[in-house]
């Protein structure tokens, strides 16, 4: 069976002022992701809720540009999102581990806690916090900042693409913490054996 990585999230305060912006906005992201073939399928739920299947490597950068595309265009928008890596589908065709876990670890989410991040059975709490605290923390600035890098080859390229420049970049990223943030996901990633799953 294929490993997968399932993003659940819900839209923080969706229901106060901007409802139809901050939804227009969702859609916006999860188009982009879409075209940057960066996810396999996503769904909307009640209209603030969703889920997105990527491949195990795209899964934690994806929640990255979420979240920074939401507070790049808003300092109040945000999102819980749940992450797990798991089989795609049981050996009866239902669906897996990874949807599973996602969606109930939403549910489970305290009112202060917005990332939660399982491989297989094995919860990484701490570090989801820790790139919960650093994400919170974003200015919209460092958000604009996040989000272009994210996908951009160089910093020259986020640059150009926020016509800044290259040293306002990366001095907004450092204070992002938005090497920390990589080197958090990537050890995620090692740690729960993904490379292993991806390179079979």
């Amino acid at each position: 069976m294929d490993t997968v990585c399932v993003l659940t999230g819900d839209l923080i305060d969706s229901q106060g002022g901007q409802t139809a912006l901050y939804l227009e906005a969702i859609n916006s992201i999860l188009e982009e992701l879409k075209n940057k073939q960066k996810i396999l399928r996503s769904d909307l739920y009640r209209g603030d809720e969703f889920q997105i299947t990527t491949l195990p490597e795209e899964g934690l950068l994806c929640a990255l540009y979420i979240r920074a595309s939401l507070r790049a265009q808003n300092a109040k928008w945000d999102a819980k999102i749940s992450i797990a890596f798991g089989e795609e589908k049981e050996s009866d065709g239902a669906y897996g581990a990874a949807y599973l876990h996602s969606g109930r670890n939403l549910d489970s989410l305290s009112a202060n806690t917005r990332m939660q991040i399982m491989v297989e059975e094995q919860k990484f709490s701490v570090l989801a916090q820790t790139m919960d605290y650093i994400i919170s923390g974003w200015s919209q600035t460092t958000a604009r900042a996040v989000r272009a890098r994210l996908y951009a080859k160089t910093a020259k390229e986020a640059a150009e693409q926020l016509q800044i420049s290259p040293a306002n970049v990366s001095r907004a990223l450092k204070r992002g913490g938005y090497e920390v943030l990589l080197g958090l996901a990537k050890f995620i990633y090692e740690a729960g054996g993904l490379d292993e799953h991806s390179q079979s």
